[in-house]
């Protein structure tokens, strides 16, 4: 029954509303059971509850309101005084949404090019009908004036710098808040001296903070939501909620492995092999074992026996192996030294 209610679409967002909890600070939340056996949960406004007095409000504003003891099934996910993650967020987020309201800003000035109509000074059907022709042509900068007025357009000095500036500070402000949040910048964004080393150890650094909301995730469940789950009619004695870890591995890089380990002669269960490699386990895999294992068996012995001449090939090729290596060792010796000087040289020998 619990295996049901936790494949169950309330268990996926009650894990996201737990997660979210060191986001906003807390979350509170009322549980009970449909007509069909399984929990809901109903998510309080967090606006219409005061976690330092433990009072559900009708109205946000209001300074005293119900008790939460008074409610069944109640859970408080958090700390009675924090204001969470997003509130440590808040001045980067402020920071950045101006930065791209100025960029954008600069961009629609000194990104387009300025459009200018000339028209005589006395002729005002004329400068009217420039303006309807300048607003039916786009939204970039438009300068009317009379003929006889001068205009001068005074632009930035550098506008590629300024450009640039806006960009900086919005990088600035996005690794700050991914740093937050995921603990890490090159999980999600490759800079310019971003490695794989470097982009590895970020990782970790992520796949850690993963771990903590993990276990954080247990904690509630089985000590904060025992006596809950109690209530509604499930039996929790002797249960505990576990995460069935399975880790990611390169196919190609463990059967190098595998292949290494049987080569120094460690004994590999099959089973093993069959689940890594994802790889179906053939029904008949007793008999199929037991026909491998005969075939070498033959062919173990049709080496070792002797022929009609009584000669035994596997002595035979040990035999020759043993020339060949004595071979090879002279060879390489015979390679170390130099040549001998010519005659005539001194020598103390």
């Amino acid at each position: 029954e619990i295996n049901s209610q936790i494949r169950s679409p309330w268990f996926k967002q009650f894990r996201k509303d737990c997660v979210l909890s060191e986001f906003y600070g807390f979350s509170i939340m009322q549980f009970w059971r449909d007509d069909d056996g399984f929990i809901r949960y109903d998510l309080i406004n967090r606006k219409h509850y005061d976690p330092i007095h433990r009072r559900i409000l009708k109205y946000q504003g209001e300074i005293d309101g119900i008790p939460v003891e008074q409610f069944p099934n109640m859970l408080f996910v958090g700390k009675e005084r924090e204001l969470g993650i997003f509130a440590e967020l808040l001045p980067a987020v402020l920071y950045k949404r101006g930065d791209m309201a100025d960029w954008a800003r600069f961009c629609n000035i000194f990104g387009m090019p300025i459009r200018e109509y000339t028209y005589d000074a006395g002729d005002e059907q004329a400068r009217r009908r420039l303006v309807a022709e300048a607003r039916s042509q786009g939204a970039n900068a438009v300068y009317i004036h009379p003929k006889d007025s001068e205009l001068t357009l005074i632009e930035a000095a550098n506008k590629s710098g300024s450009s640039e500036l806006y960009k900086t500070f919005a990088e600035y402000w996005d690794s700050k808040i991914s740093i937050r949040v995921l603990g890490n910048t090159l999980t999600t964004d490759a800079k310019e001296t971003g490695t794989q080393a470097l982009g590895e150890v970020h990782k970790e650094e992520e796949d850690e903070m993963n771990a903590d909301d993990r276990d954080f995730i247990l904690d509630i469940l089985n000590y904060d939501m025992r006596q809950i789950f109690a209530d509604l009619g499930f039996n929790v004695e002797g249960g505990e909620f576990v995460y069935a870890k399975k880790d990611k591995i390169n196919p190609s890089q463990q059967i190098d492995i595998v292949q290494k380990l049987s080569s120094m002669g460690l004994p590999i269960d099959d089973d093993y092999l069959y689940e890594t490699f994802c790889i179906a386990k053939p029904d008949n895999y007793d008999e199929l074992k037991a026909q491998k294992e005969a075939e070498r068996a033959a062919m173990r012995n049709a080496l070792n026996a002797p022929d009609d001449d009584g000669h035994n090939h596997k002595e035979d090729n040990k035999k020759d192996g043993s020339n060949t290596v004595q071979k090879t060792i002279k060879n390489h010796l015979r390679g170390f030294f130099g040549l001998a000087p010519l005659p005539g040289a001194d020598s103390d020998f």
